[in-house]
């Protein structure tokens, strides 16, 4: 089971930059485009925005995974949003993936949001499985060259 605590810039940023870099690599393949600086920007918005979606994953002692949730609007209404969900190699293919899921949900729920999005790269086959799985559908075709397609999952229908 997996607990989830607040991100510290100071204490996790190396590792949260490891993180993404693994993530540019499964998503596209490359982290050619990957920008630290940039990445720390972004994440230093969202914790002043909205600190409860960034969290990290414990296993134990141990730093399993991370989340990043979003609130956006999408055809006039606001949606939730997966930005991140990581889970690190050792804890991958473990069902924890479903956990990070459950905790989005609740967010999502909590905050009166009842849809859920997120987009994965075709590339990311594994992903893209997993989120079908989990009912999440194709909702838009790839918008750019990377081939991100947007997913989404209605949350008031879907096993909590």
């Amino acid at each position: 089971m997996l607990a989830m605590r607040p991100i510290d810039m100071a204490r996790d940023w190396e590792m949260l930059v490891s993180f993404h870099r693994d993530l540019f690599e499964i998503s596209f393949g490359s982290t050619q485009e990957f920008s630290a600086e940039r990445y720390r920007s972004l994440l230093a918005d969202r914790l002043a925005r909205w600190p409860e979606g960034q969290r990290l994953a414990i296993a134990g002692d141990e730093v399993a995974g991370q989340v990043e949730l979003l609130m956006r609007a999408y055809e006039g209404r606001t949606v939730g949003f997966i930005s991140v969900l990581y889970l690190t190699p050792p804890y991958r293919g473990r069902g924890l993936g479903e956990e990070l899921l459950r905790y989005a949900y609740h967010v999502f729920l909590r905050y009166g949001v009842d849809e859920c999005h997120l987009h994965v790269t075709e590339r990311n086959a594994r992903a893209l499985s997993f989120y079908e799985r989990h009912g999440f559908a194709r909702i838009a075709p790839p918008e750019t060259e990377r081939g991100s397609w947007r997913m989404a999952l209605c949350l008031a229908a879907s096993e909590q």
